[in-house]
């Protein structure tokens, strides 16, 4: 009588995207073979993949699924949580999910579709100066717009605290024209490191 009052209180539902998703992330990983195909078959959008992470359609964001232990990426989302900015990606929240997985909903972005130095046709001088930057221009420092040289400070400045609190961790550069995106025309850093 118990369960049966229940059912009638709260029917059963269908699973939601993020649910779904989840479930195939914690039985394949975060970014298996088998996952993209399971989410594909269930109708779920894959927006990207790389060695590190998966991001699917979530309706209203993103939804990025990688290794919680990724030191890394966490030190990036403190930083995007910490000083929001034009730069940087807005999180709207993070999950910690079974077997080291971590579900992170962002904004949605458009992706840099680079041909030479252009994007749809129009210079896009913002991606090199970003990558002189991270590999430590002075003379580039100098000309950039101060929020983004001030955005590559903070991220260079967390990441050799973070080295330098355990031995064990070590981060490089993976600045590449697939870890940043667009909002508009505005250049936006969405995962500077590995």
């Amino acid at each position: 009588m118990f369960w049966a009052m229940m059912d009638i209180l709260f029917p059963p539902r269908e699973p939601t995207l993020f649910e779904t998703a989840c479930e195939i992330v914690a039985e394949h990983g975060h970014n298996s073979r088998d996952t993209r195909r399971e989410m594909q078959d269930e109708g779920i959008t894959i927006l990207g993949s790389g060695c590190f992470g998966l991001v699917i359609d979530g309706g209203d964001c993103a939804i990025k699924f990688c290794r919680a232990s990724d030191d890394g990426y966490r030190a990036f989302l403190d930083l995007c949580e910490g000083h929001p900015n034009d730069w940087l990606p807005r999180i709207y929240w993070t999950k910690l999910l079974p077997n080291d997985i971590l579900a992170v909903a962002m904004e949605k972005l458009e992706p840099v579709e680079y041909n030479g130095d252009y994007h749809d046709g129009v210079p896009h001088d913002d991606y090199r100066v970003l990558r002189r930057l991270m590999k430590g221009s002075k003379r580039e420092a100098r000309r950039a717009n101060r929020d983004l040289v001030a955005t590559i400070d903070l991220m260079k400045t967390q990441v050799k605290e973070l080295e330098m609190s355990d031995e064990s961790i070590y981060i490089s550069d993976d600045m590449h024209s697939g870890n940043v995106m667009l909002r508009g025309e505005q250049l936006v850093i969405t995962d500077p490191w590995c």
